[in-house]
């Protein structure tokens, strides 16, 4: 209910001018009341989705002094615009202050009251209208976004359709990128076999978002740690002793064919790992079991 306390300039405005009988017919003043409860929420959200998951202490302070201030009153103050008094009310036809109706406030709190849960509730929660905003705002940032790292004190700049998995699938929008270079021990990007090409839209059915294994998609990750060939060694040979060799006939269910590839198999931890024969190579791959998703799954 916190939410309640910056909505009350939102909530005073929106009683004025329900109260305002003489200005306006009932659909008008019901119409603009609604739009005031939901100014707020609107420039919130566009706001933290063009601005970031970070933004700067003061750009968020103005931006809330713009969505739960000036937005509203700009809404208000464009009703008393828009329907001034007309000549044969009590007063001069000149712009007031708002005012409840006595003896209505209560009907007048009831129904802002609901109108506020609505509008809350459709902002937060996915439904056709967020859905629109988040496509509209999330497909400029994936075609113009650019992800600044630092790993081991090398610089990475990656467009941010590398990050289909960590920043679009969780959100269902593509996010802004935060505005500074961050320091991270270890950084993963996604991308497609064979020729390794990020995400687009138009292949989304090829990516599996939603489950039932990874396909052609892989996940390469750089690390900051030494991952070289004394590291694969101690994978392998834990491999080797808790793990079991894999028959080629087994190996087949997994879709690799070992007499065609120079590598050791063995099922560890439910999983197929694939070991270079030469040991001088650092690399090995991990299968996950066919048991455990209905198509093919790499790592």
């Amino acid at each position: 209910m916190l939410w309640l306390i910056a909505y009350v300039i939102a909530l005073i405005a929106a009683a004025g001018i329900l109260s305002e009988r003489s200005r306006a017919p009932v659909r008008a003043r019901v119409l603009f009341a609604l739009a005031v409860l939901a100014v707020p929420f609107v420039l919130e959200t566009f706001g933290w989705m063009l601005l970031g998951d970070e933004p700067h202490d003061l750009i968020a302070a103005q931006l809330g002094l713009l969505s739960y201030v000036i937005g509203p009153i700009l809404v208000a103050w464009y009703f008393l615009y828009r329907y001034p008094l007309p000549a044969s009310a009590r007063h001069a036809p000149k712009l007031k202050s708002f005012r409840l109706a006595v003896g209505a406030w209560h009907r007048h709190i009831l129904f802002l009251g609901f109108m506020a849960f609505v509008v809350v509730g459709i902002g937060a929660t996915y439904n056709p209208l967020t859905q629109w905003a988040y496509d509209r705002v999330g497909q400029h940032n994936l075609e113009n976004e650019v992800v600044r790292a630092k790993l081991a004190d090398q610089h990475f700049d990656i467009p941010m359709r590398y990050f289909v998995i960590d920043a679009y699938v969780p959100r269902g929008y593509w996010p802004k990128a935060k505005n500074r270079r961050v320091d991270v021990g270890a950084l993963s990007v996604y991308v497609m076999l064979p020729d390794l090409r990020p995400f687009y839209p138009e292949e989304e059915h090829l990516w599996n978002l939603e489950g039932g294994g990874r396909g052609d998609r892989v996940r390469m990750t750089i690390r900051e740690d030494d991952f070289s060939e004394p590291n694969v060694k101690t994978l392998r040979a834990r491999a080797a002793e808790s793990g079991e060799p894999l028959a080629p006939e087994t190996a087949k269910t997994y879709g690799v064919d070992l007499h065609d590839v120079d590598v050791d198999a063995f099922l560890y931890a439910r999983s197929l790992r694939l070991f270079p024969r030469d040991e001088s190579e650092a690399w090995f791959i991990t299968c996950t079991s066919p048991e455990d998703v209905p198509s093919p799954s790499v790592l």
